[in-house]
C-alpha cells in the first residue's frame, strides 16, 4: 500500500509508522477492534496528520460479564463491574426488560451500578453491546435479598418430655433462609426442617444439657443460633385411695 511519488527527502519513522520518502504514505495496521489501514503523508521531510478514514470497527464479539446471575443486598452499593468483549462496543443499551429499582447503566462501559431499592427474585435483563450498526447481546439475571437478622428460637434452652410431641418455629428477619445445622446435633427422635427452621418430632432417648447451632442463611448473609437440650422421662405421680 505504497503511494509512491519523486524521491526526494526522506521522513523518519514515528511509532508504528515505518520511514518513508517524500510524498510517500507511511501506513500502519489499524488498532485493536478495528479492520483496513491508516496513514501520514511524508511532506517536506516530516510526516503529516493520522488518516483513519480506512479503519472500519469490527462488531462485538463474545460480550460477558463477571457471572450471569447477579445476587446482591437491598440498600447497599453494587455493582457488577465493567464486562469483557472482543473488539469494540461503543454504546451500551438495555434491550429488553428493565434493571432493578435503584440500578443503572453506563452507556460507554457497560457498568451496571448504583443502590438497589426493591427486592427482586430472578429478575433477566438483556443487555446489547453495539459499534457502527453490529451488536451482541447478552442475558443478565439479577436478585436482590434483604439481609438475615435477629435470629433466634422462643427459648435458648429446652426440657423436654421424652416420647412426648415437640415443637418450635424460630422468629427471623430477611429473605429466603434455608436451616442447617452448624454444629452439634439434635436430641435423638427431633428434626429440623430446613426451609421454615422448625425443629420438631418426639424425644425417644433421655439426655442432659445436649448443645446444637442452628444456621439460618440466604445467598448475601448468615445468622446462627445456639440451643440446649434436656430430654427425660417425666415422674409420674400415683395417688393411692385412703
Amino acid at each position: 500500500m505504497a503511494y509512491c511519488k519523486p524521491v526526494g527527502a526522506i521522513c523518519a519513522g514515528e511509532g508504528a509508522y515505518p520511514s518513508v520518502n517524500e510524498g510517500q504514505m507511511s501506513v500502519k495496521n489499524c488498532g485493536y477492534g478495528y479492520r483496513g489501514y491508516s496513514y501520514r503523508e511524508c511532506t517536506n521531510g516530516s510526516l503529516g496528520p493520522e488518516v483513519t478514514t480506512h479503519c472500519v470497527l469490527l462488531p462485538p464479539e463474545n460480550v460477558r460479564y463477571s457471572s450471569t446471575g447477579f445476587v446482591f443486598v437491598i440498600g447497599q452499593t453494587v455493582s457488577t463491574g465493567i464486562p469483557l468483549v472482543r473488539n469494540i462496543a461503543t454504546n451500551w443499551e438495555i434491550s429488553s426488560q428493565s434493571l432493578p429499582a435503584g440500578l443503572s447503566l453506563s452507556s460507554t462501559t457497560g457498568e451496571i451500578s448504583g443502590i438497589p431499592t426493591e427486592r427482586v427474585s430472578s429478575q433477566s435483563v438483556t443487555m446489547n453491546g453495539q459499534s457502527d450498526g453490529a451488536s451482541q447481546k447478552v442475558v443478565l439475571t439479577f436478585t436482590v435479598l434483604l439481609p438475615l437478622s435477629a435470629f433466634s428460637y422462643p427459648q435458648s434452652t429446652y426440657i423436654l418430655p421424652r416420647s412426648q410431641s415437640f415443637s418450635d418455629t424460630p422468629l427471623i428477619t430477611g429473605d429466603v433462609p434455608v436451616y442447617s445445622i452448624e454444629s452439634g446435633e439434635l436430641p435423638p427422635g427431633l428434626t429440623l426442617d430446613s426451609m421454615n427452621g422448625m425443629i420438631y418430632g418426639s424425644p425417644s432417648q433421655s439426655i442432659t444439657d445436649q448443645n446444637v447451632v442452628i444456621k439460618a442463611e440466604n445467598a448475601v448473609s448468615n445468622q446462627t443460633f445456639p440451643l440446649s437440650f434436656t430430654t427425660r422421662i417425666l415422674r409420674t405421680v400415683v395417688h393411692y385411695s385412703q
